[in-house]
């Protein structure tokens, strides 16, 4: 889930679709942290402060607090600050190749969605999307040439391949 943790303001984020290294994101009023995660035998993290001093008037959480099915693969959805609009799922799934969210090619299936924590789910995350990139309209993946590369090599190594 986009949204990991959320206590008095402090929220703290990870977008599985990110560029590497992994990380996650924090946001407390109007600062910003992003801690990495190393993966080498053990883990370690490096903070970076991105910007002060914080104003408690300026901090707004953005969450999802209606969906309704609008035919197709398509939902319309409604955000904590007022915006909302129509997102179409049907080219993420036409271009998806991992079975957690091909499964979902099934009408049935797709309108299984529910909202927790303010984020558009479906069973327990198998597929779940950034709330960013909901609110603007914009869940496609598009993978470079080097990035499809190397997650064909990584499938391969792990026995994934189709």
């Amino acid at each position: 889930m986009p949204k990991l943790y959320e206590y008095l303001g402090l929220a703290i984020n990870f977008f599985s679709r990110e560029h590497e290294p992994i990380h996650v994101h924090g946001r407390y009023q109007d600062c910003e942290m992003k801690a990495e995660i190393y993966i080498d035998h053990q883990m370690s993290a490096n903070k970076e402060k991105i910007e002060e001093p914080c104003d408690e008037a300026k901090l707004e959480v953005l969450d999802i607090i209606r969906a309704e099915y609008a035919g197709g693969y398509k939902l319309h959805l409604w955000f904590s600050d007022g915006k909302n609009h129509g997102v179409d799922f049907e080219p993420f799934l036409i271009n998806a190749r991992n079975p957690m969210a091909t499964q979902y090619r099934d009408p049935q299936k797709f309108k299984q969605f529910r909202i927790v924590y303010g984020n558009l789910d479906w069973n327990d995350d198998e597929m779940s999307f950034a709330i960013e990139d909901l609110y603007n309209n914009d869940i496609s993946v598009e993978l470079s040439r080097e990035d499809r590369r190397t997650l064909e090599n990584l499938a391969q190594q792990f026995g994934y391949c189709e």
